[in-house]
């Protein structure tokens, strides 16, 4: 099996669009870039580009840069804007989401303007200068206006399922969402103080065996007090012990 895109590939797929719409049709583009229909594909960050977090790179300009030079430019840019990302942002995934608490309250849905604002002032001047030569971004304001969906794209890119139930990880059945504090406990842990809202929203994707069982061996009280995460629910002896049964009867079928 092979493993999807890191992160950082996540980012430059996120960004090279809305980036190169706003040079298509600046003044300054030139028309092999006009002209041209590849989409921008993902790429590896190469050992050509190793270097850039710490020092700058020179770019064709005018009618001299081609499609490739804007590849290394839309990289670069990338680059520079990502490793300026808190740490957990750069890492955020979908089960990172779905095991800690935290972590899912700040990046589970739409992130506010102000903490938008914030990632965006840690951006640094060497992508803004980028930004500003090559297409037209002089104001911190136009700089948050490119990045605040390329941000939520990528979140969202991030965090998605990859098809597996969160519970025993197959990837053969099909898959319902549920909650995980139970939607009828909500008003109760609510009030009792047990969750706030944002926790009461958390979702997990599990198939039918494994929804069957948590609910066959956990009343929904319990799972609304004290397992209101994957995490929580696999420390269980039972569950735990659910999971290995089911692993080792997909690696016989194999």
């Amino acid at each position: 099996m092979t493993s999807g895109p890191s992160n950082f590939e996540l980012f430059v797929q996120c960004l090279s669009e809305p980036m190169k719409k706003l040079y298509l049709s600046s003044p300054g583009c030139p028309p092999s870039l006009r002209g041209s229909r590849e989409r921008i594909q993902r790429r590896k960050l190469s050992n050509k580009l190793q270097h850039l977090v710490d020092g700058k790179a020179e770019y064709k300009t005018g009618t001299q840069m081609d499609e490739t030079d804007f590849k290394v430019l839309i990289t670069n840019v990338a680059l520079h804007i990502f490793t300026s990302f808190p740490p957990d942002l750069q890492s955020v995934t979908y089960r990172a989401m779905q095991n800690n608490p935290n972590f899912a309250g700040t990046y589970c849905s739409r992130l506010p303007i102000s903490t938008m604002a914030q990632i965006c002032s840690n951006i640094p001047d060497y992508a803004k200068e980028l930004l500003q030569r090559f297409l037209s971004i002089d104001k911190d304001a136009q700089i948050r206006e490119l990045c605040f969906p390329v941000i939520n794209d990528y979140i969202q890119a991030a965090t998605q399922n990859d098809g597996s139930c969160d519970l025993c990880q197959r990837n053969r059945f099909k898959l319902t969402k549920h909650h995980l504090v139970p939607k009828a406990m909500h008003e109760r842990a609510f009030k009792e103080g047990w969750h706030d809202e944002q926790k009461l929203s958390q979702i997990a994707w599990l198939c039918r065996a494994c929804h069957e069982v948590v609910h066959k061996k956990i009343t929904p009280i319990m799972l609304a007090k004290k397992y209101g995460s994957i995490d929580l629910l696999l420390k269980r002896s039972d569950i735990r012990e659910w999971t290995k049964t089911v692993g080792r009867v997909v690696r016989r079928i194999r």
